[in-house]
């Protein structure tokens, strides 16, 4: 939950925002984590691009708490924030927002077809 409450208009659009909202959320924790591993495979130090990431302007919260995560290395099912069923259950819908519009999700999708294969 987000620390304001917005007035979205017609029943159903608070549902919608919060697809979107979490639809980008998984594609910037994709994105998180392949950067991590494209640093520590070519060199360069996590934490010390925790400290980049964190200065410049894609500074977020998010990386934050997801950056203090991975130094500590919690990755027990009780460190979990956001389970990944319940992040690719938001993918879904949103990708099928995404055709009810017609608007493209080509990073969703395959951020979706990520999450998918992970949780094999």
């Amino acid at each position: 939950m987000g620390k304001k409450s917005v007035y979205l208009g017609a029943i159903g659009n608070g549902a919608k925002m919060k697809l979107v909202v979490n639809m980008m959320l998984g594609c910037m924790t994709t994105t998180f984590s392949e950067a991590i591993g494209l640093c520590e495979k070519s060199g360069l130090k996590r934490e010390e691009f925790f400290d980049v990431l964190g200065a410049g302007a894609l500074q977020s919260p998010w990386y934050t708490i997801k950056g203090n995560a991975v130094n500590k290395e919690l990755y027990k099912e009780e460190d979990v924030t956001f389970p990944m069923k319940h992040m690719q259950k938001d993918l879904r819908l949103a990708l099928e927002l995404g055709k009810e519009v017609n608007q493209s999700l080509t990073c969703a999708h395959e951020t979706n077809e990520l999450f998918l294969e992970a949780m094999k």
